[in-house]
């Protein structure tokens, strides 16, 4: 009977270590994602600031100027969202949060580019 417990115990100790190896390498996974996630916000809050800088040059005067901005982040973000084949509406939205991020809550931008929190705790 005591051979039997050994074994049990021996399993329940490998299957823990297993345990730990799986669990590290998830969150070393998920920092990896979160490090992503930071270049995408700060890359479409880029693409953002451009999009004003260039809105004068890029689209017809015939438009008020704040129509001429919003054409040309329309564009900016269509440009995005052809590239990744991923909705328009869905690079505005994505764009939106984060300059929100990038721009008004840099301390929060800074512990999601270190990996020590997620996007969605972001």
């Amino acid at each position: 009977m005591t051979e039997t417990i050994s074994a049990a115990i021996r399993a329940s100790d490998d299957y823990a270590a297993q345990l730990a190896e799986f669990s590290d390498q998830w969150a070393e996974l998920h920092r990896h994602q979160a490090v992503l996630d930071a270049r995408k916000a700060r890359l479409l809050a880029r693409s953002a600031a451009s999009a004003d800088a260039f809105a004068d040059a890029a689209v017809p005067a015939i438009f008020p100027p704040a129509e001429r901005q919003a054409l040309s982040r329309r564009s900016t973000c269509a440009a995005l969202a052809m590239a990744t084949r991923t909705p328009e509406r869905t690079i505005q939205r994505a764009t939106n949060d984060a300059e929100r991020l990038v721009n008004d809550a840099p301390a929060v931008f800074e512990s999601l580019e270190a990996g020590r929190i997620s996007a969605r705790h972001a």
